[in-house]
């Protein structure tokens, strides 16, 4: 559905991330949480594509977020200006991140060197990644994949990356003979 979705704190507590899709596109945004008065949502992105996902790296310079332009859902990082605004072409970027499709956004490792996501195919992976002074990536790796069951969009991982939370579903139980 449409309708303006919240995704994520900046780890500065500085910007709050939502987005808004629908079948005719797209819009990331991020909204100023500091100061009195007004504050007016900057648009980060504007796409034809669906977006979602919006999350910001830990040094809030780039934001990553999930778009269809390639015809499946992916992961991809763009930077974040929040002085720049959506006018500004960005010096370099957007990049996709992954090409596997993706079943939700991509978290950031508190430290700013990993991106997690859980491919289509149900796989967790993790990417290295640098923000500083530019972003970079490398190639996806597999951690683990997960069961069939687990829906879409379930869990996430630690902001240490150490830690990942799943839901399981649940499984009845038949009654054993006394």
């Amino acid at each position: 559905g449409t309708g303006m979705k919240l995704r994520d704190w900046s780890l500065d507590g500085r910007f709050l991330s939502f987005f808004t899709t629908d079948r005719s596109g797209g819009v990331l945004y991020a909204l100023p949480l500091a100061g009195v008065g007004e504050r007016k949502p900057i648009v980060v992105f504007h796409s034809e594509s669906q977006l979602g996902g919006p999350r910001f790296s830990p040094d809030s310079r780039f934001m990553s977020y999930i778009s269809n332009q390639s015809g499946k859902f992916e992961n991809y990082v763009r930077p974040f200006d929040p002085s720049a605004g959506a006018a500004a072409t960005p010096a370099a970027g957007p990049w996709q991140v992954g090409d596997q499709g993706t079943r939700g956004g991509a978290y950031w490792r508190r430290d700013g060197k990993e991106l997690y996501y859980v491919a289509a195919d149900g796989g967790q992976m993790a990417v290295e990644v640098s923000t500083a002074p530019t972003f970079k990536f490398g190639k996806p790796k597999l951690l683990f994949r997960l069961s069939e069951a687990v829906p879409p969009n379930a869990g996430g991982i630690s902001s240490d990356g150490q830690r990942v939370v799943i839901p399981v579903p649940h499984v009845p139980v038949g009654v054993s003979a006394r």
